[in-house]
């Protein structure tokens, strides 16, 4: 399940080879507007309150802890608590993973789908997600990372990088074949060797 900005999507795997994709249109600003919505504020005081306080299980959350957000335009602070924001955040999650379950079920009959599930995306970086997924889809859940490579901390540690790293090494680890393949435009080609040359040096995977 990789959590975007926009949408959320869904690859289903099934003896080492792709069974079903899909693709929400709910993501990690559909959590953003909702809480900009609930609190009268900006789109930024939203996302920074989600990243900064937000957990995915309103039951983990502290009713005591005071997050003040601070008014603009002449508007008064708003005082909320950690269980008020959370509240918002884990009822669009809660909507966002049972719209990915209703797509597992339709290949329930048709494999033993009794399997784990990774999350990844810059949405899995709220806390508590894998909580609240081990909740709703009662299977092992991990968290996706990148691995396997050398580079700035942030970047591979991080879950929001994990597909476009996953490109990369997939490149990477099939250049040569992709170099020998005959192939109808060598242009554009070229300009895609290019591209992830220069990405591979950043990433120092080479």
């Amino acid at each position: 399940i990789d959590i975007r900005g926009g949408t959320t999507d869904v690859i289903i795997y099934n003896n080492n080879a792709v069974l079903h994709t899909a693709a929400i249109p709910l993501g990690g600003m559909s959590i953003t507007s909702d809480i900009a919505y609930g609190f009268t504020i900006t789109l930024e005081q939203a996302e920074s309150l989600k990243c900064d306080h937000g957990l995915a299980k309103e039951a983990l959350a502290s009713d005591e802890s005071e997050i003040i957000i601070k008014g603009t335009n002449e508007r008064n602070d708003v005082k909320i608590s950690q269980k008020e924001l959370s509240s918002i955040i884990e009822a669009r999650m809660q909507e966002v993973f049972h719209l990915v379950k209703s797509e597992i079920r339709k290949y329930e009959n048709e494999v033993n789908l009794n399997f784990g599930i990774v999350i990844t995306g810059g949405g899995s970086k709220l806390k508590n997600i894998e909580d609240l997924a081990m909740e709703v889809f009662e299977l092992e859940i991990k968290l996706g990372k990148p691995n396997s490579i050398n580079g700035i901390d942030d970047i591979i540690n991080n879950p929001r990088y994990s597909t476009i790293i996953g490109l990369i090494k997939y490149i990477n680890d099939n250049k040569n074949i992709m170099i020998n393949r005959k192939i109808e435009e060598p242009d554009l080609i070229d300009i895609l060797k290019r591209f992830f040359n220069n990405t591979l040096k950043y990433f120092k995977l080479k």
